[in-house]
């Protein structure tokens, strides 16, 4: 059993409040549980409207479901919102 911990960093565009930015983040947090079975949280730059750090904890039964696993989440993120991609790390135990 591997484990792997995701921590991504984004710049949200269109965020003009910490509202604005709250909104996109709950969305992503959401719709990623749902669509990935992941256990999400914002870890960081909570105070800063246009930064978001999104960390992700999830399960596979091999090292490399757990980077495919990863990559998905990724490209997810990448395709479904108005965010880049500034930073990220994966961690698999």
């Amino acid at each position: 059993m591997f484990t792997g911990c995701l921590e991504v960093k984004c710049k949200i565009e269109g965020a003009l409040s910490l509202k604005d930015k709250r909104m996109v983040v709950k969305s992503i947090k959401d719709k990623m549980r749902s669509h990935f079975n992941v256990s999400v949280a914002e870890t960081g730059e909570q105070d800063k409207w246009q930064l978001g750090v999104i960390g992700m904890a999830f399960v596979s039964d091999t090292e490399g479901g757990a980077r495919r696993e990863a990559e998905k989440a990724l490209e997810f993120i990448q395709d479904m919102y108005d965010v880049e991609l500034l930073d990220y790390t994966l961690t698999i135990c």
